[in-house]
């Protein structure tokens, strides 16, 4: 008998949640479902809101009749990754699950990745010929913009430069305009939240300093950690950004009400981000319904 029978045929104290012994090992980002024994009514379970589930996304979860648990998570981020213990809700009972770790490893190599070792070339001869023309194709691009600068610009142009108006928006209201046009675009999904992704980290970078646009969405977390952003706009951004790399990555298709409440909660998100903000929580709680 296997451990996994042995675990579906113990005895389970009353409101007690118990896990499986899990898998040696999971990909990044490939769904997963675990195996648990809960005391609870049979039918679907779902997390409470406002948790920390760490690096992990609870996809689907549900209790038979028998008291076995099926929980489809995906965990984005290498390593031992820890779950840490969570309240659901099933039916009218609450039970509390514990603490679980999965060791997270990165995807196969792909077939072209032989890791064969190249032979190394023998050093090349320097040929002058070509640095001589390196040089004086430098010389020439120096040229070339000393005179762009130094020249004057025909009058239409510099009165159509003198014309332009300043942005004096803030970065707030840029990234809101920006986050609104995108309803008008019709974008594939991938395209859609890529580009929602990629204005809220503008956004970190341009109002906070944060360098959000190289940075994964763990590392986005401990950079605002870091630099003491209350908890509610380190989860908003959170769960944001983890629904923007399950549909860049992971191939999810949200419906299009899904998409439009995911803008709404990017809104939210930066208002929470501005400096000051204060009074939407009831923003927030929009934007995190899923």
């Amino acid at each position: 008998m296997t451990a996994a029978a042995l675990f579906l045929c113990a005895a389970l104290p009353a409101g007690a949640w118990t896990w499986a012994p899990p898998p040696e090992h999971v990909e990044i980002g490939t769904p997963l479902t675990l195996a648990a024994r809960v005391e609870a009514p049979a039918g679907p379970l779902k997390p409470l809101p406002g948790q920390n589930k760490g690096s992990y996304e609870v996809l689907d979860a549900s209790l038979a009749a028998d008291g076995t648990a099926a929980v489809k998570v995906m965990v984005f981020a290498l390593g031992r990754q820890p779950l840490p213990p969570l309240r659901w809700a099933a039916g009218d009972k609450e039970v509390s699950s514990p603490a679980f770790e999965l060791t997270v490893i990165p995807p196969p190599p792909r077939p072209s990745d032989t890791g064969d070792i190249r032979d190394i070339r023998g050093p090349y001869r320097a040929r002058m010929g070509a640095w001589w023309a390196l040089l004086a194709l430098l010389a020439g691009a120096a040229a070339y913009a000393v005179w762009r600068l130094t020249r004057k610009a025909p009058p239409e142009a510099a009165r159509g430069a003198a014309q332009a108006p300043a942005d004096l928006r803030t970065p707030e209201e840029r990234a809101l305009d920006a986050l609104e046009a995108l309803t008008t675009l019709g974008l594939p999904v991938k395209e859609f939240y890529d580009r929602l992704s990629d204005i809220v980290r503008q956004y970190l970078l341009e109002r906070h300093g944060v360098e959000a646009l190289r940075m994964t969405t763990y590392g986005i977390q401990r950079a605002l950690i870091r630099e003491g952003f209350p908890p509610p706009a380190r989860q908003a951004v959170k769960e944001l950004f983890e629904r923007c790399d399950l549909a860049k990555f992971a191939k999810m298709r949200p419906t299009d009400q899904e998409g439009r409440r995911d803008l709404d909660a990017a809104k939210c998100a930066v208002k929470l981000l501005a400096p000051a903000a204060s009074g939407l929580e009831g923003d927030l709680a929009l934007g995190a319904k899923r």
